[in-house]
């Protein structure tokens, strides 16, 4: 668990505890990871909020401890939005900064932008590939 003191209540509804933590928690080592990656990228908590798809008083109690649960789905938008890997995010476990542009990403991306082209120029875009291949002059299997 981390360095926060959590009480327990019981959810009315289903009958479970839910962890609820106390108001006079400290940051937790999550918080300060989200705060400290936020303010070095120069980002403010309203534009993370919009990024992670949640309102700026959530990103707000997670920095400062008053909310120790960040689900999941929230975890890994976050995790984007820093461009931080979601797993030194929640554990503060190597790698920090998130693999970006990657080959395949790119490769993607310009598959994209070729498709939005119109025919002729793909057709010229796909000879210009075809003879840059050694050996293979006017290959076929390039659909």
């Amino acid at each position: 668990m981390l360095n926060t003191r959590l009480s327990s209540k019981l959810n009315q509804n289903c009958g479970r505890l839910l962890p609820m933590p106390l108001k006079d928690a400290a940051p937790t080592a999550l918080g300060l990871r989200i705060a400290g990656r936020r303010r070095e990228i120069k980002m403010t908590q309203e534009t993370l909020a919009t990024k992670a798809g949640v309102t700026k008083g959530a990103v707000s109690q997670w920095e400062t401890g008053d909310v120790t649960n960040l689900r999941l789905p929230h975890l890994f938008k976050v995790a984007d939005a820093l461009g931080v890997e979601p797993r030194w995010l929640a554990l503060d476990e190597p790698p920090k900064l998130a693999k970006r542009g990657t080959v395949h990403d790119k490769i993607a991306k310009l598959a994209e932008r070729i498709a939005d082209l119109p025919s002729d120029q793909q057709k010229l875009l796909l000879d210009i590939f075809r003879a840059q291949r050694p050996g293979r002059s006017r290959d076929r299997s390039i659909p």
